[in-house]
């Protein structure tokens, strides 16, 4: 009760709806039974959701009897019922899971709830993060499972991590409290109930001592390291470049440590939706520290560029000015007191200095020993470099604030 109390009550609000994810079976009958009982002391607003998967004959009897459970308790019961069609192919599990946070989702908005509560364990983080070591997960991602996240727009508070199964079941034995066994906890088919009744077993077993101790502390170090890095990177992450064509690192000046490149690079990869193999990730890293000629990566519709220690996370891959496909609005602009740089055309602007209203455009020539060197000096990278014209027979960014006296024209990207 001491361990619901303090990793509950510090994260609600009393007034507002708690949603609870109400299986039946002996993990989330002791988290409800455990709410009940410290409700009795903090009036906090409970509500039920069970979702019956279809998957056994007995379990619609099953939400019934769970019904009867939580009118007796005097608790709102929300029933969700998935069709086996709504259930996708391939990993059966985890197509499972996606489907039962998405119904949950419904109810959740509905009541407004501020948080679901889930009665995941100890056993659970252990499980998580042993099958991330197998996977071979990125060392800040070995943490099971957190106390507190967001998951599907949902918060999502799990205040039973300290306590394990046998801690849970015990405490409804001394209560007298029935709950459902599910027979698939023991079809070790799926993946992770044979890692909890054959694998971790054998690990203890082989070892001689408690392994999912160590398991325990494995997963808490990542979640520090996790953090650390978090603090590390946050100047870095805070001043990402976006545009059109996607999401610019820029560690010039910058002396980064490989694991702090790694966890940006990730970081973009979670935002932009993106992702790229550890051995990928270890290419990009090494060339960026070297400062290597520009590269490219391409993998899964990412164009990742390491060029001067910049990296260019491209999404839409700028087309020439000479493509059919590219359109471009130029239009006078006020002479602005501000630096001009590769970064207007990464954000899908170009300045030029011109002596005419009316600009004639031409496609630029990259490959002219004149135009390379301006490229160079300019710092600007090659797939931008025939992004947009010469206007008036002027390349962009070619001019000095201080030395501007005629037109400032700015030419953009039109949107598709």
């Amino acid at each position: 009760m001491q361990t619901l109390r303090t990793n509950l009550l510090d994260e609600i609000d009393i007034k507002r709806p708690l949603l609870v994810a109400f299986s039946g079976g002996s993990d989330s009958m002791a988290l409800c039974c455990l709410l009940l009982d410290l409700r009795e002391k903090h009036p906090f607003n409970l509500h039920l959701i069970h979702v019956d998967h279809k998957v056994r004959e007995s379990s619609s009897q099953e939400a019934s009897k769970l019904q009867e459970f939580a009118n007796k308790n005097k608790i709102p019961f929300h029933l969700c019922t998935l069709k086996s069609e709504e259930i996708g192919e391939g990993d059966f599990e985890n197509s499972l899971r996606i489907k039962r946070y998405e119904a949950i989702k419904t109810y959740y908005d509905q009541i407004e709830a501020q948080a679901l509560v889930t009665a995941h364990h100890k056993g659970d983080l252990i499980e998580t993060t042993l099958k991330r070591v197998f996977e071979g997960s990125y060392i800040g991602r070995l943490q099971g499972i957190k106390k507190k996240t967001n998951l599907f727009g949902m918060n999502v508070l799990r205040p039973l991590l300290e306590l394990t199964k046998r801690d849970l079941k015990q405490y409804l034995i001394d209560k007298n409290q029935f709950w459902i066994e599910d027979s698939s906890n023991y079809d070790t088919k799926l993946q992770r109930v044979k890692m909890r009744h054959e694998i971790i077993p054998y690990l203890n077993s082989q070892f001689n001592k408690r392994v999912d101790e160590n398991i325990v502390a494995l997963s808490q170090f990542s979640e520090k390291f996790d953090d650390y890095l978090k603090v590390q990177t946050k100047p870095f992450l805070e001043k990402l470049i976006k545009g059109p064509f996607g999401v610019c690192f820029d560690g010039s000046g910058q002396e980064l440590h490989a694991i702090e490149c790694e966890y940006i690079i990730r970081k973009i990869l979670q935002e932009i939706n993106k992702e790229l193999s550890r051995d990928q990730i270890s290419k990009v890293i090494d060339h960026f520290q070297k400062r290597s000629q520009a590269k490219s990566f391409i993998k899964n519709g990412l164009t990742l560029v390491v060029d001067a220690k910049r990296l260019f996370f491209i999404c839409n891959m700028p087309k020439t000015f000479d493509s059919e496909d590219q359109k471009i609005t130029i239009e006078q602009s006020p002479v602005m007191n501000r630096k001009f740089s590769w970064i207007d055309l990464w954000q899908g602007v170009a300045f030029y200095k011109s002596a005419e209203v009316q600009p004639k455009l031409k496609p630029i020539q990259k490959s002219l020993k004149k135009n390379q060197g301006y490229f160079s000096r300019k710092n600007i990278p090659e797939f931008l470099r025939e992004v947009f014209p010469e206007v008036n027979g002027k390349l962009p960014l070619d001019f000095e604030i201080d030395g501007c006296n005629h037109l400032l024209l700015k030419a953009s990207l039109e949107e598709k």
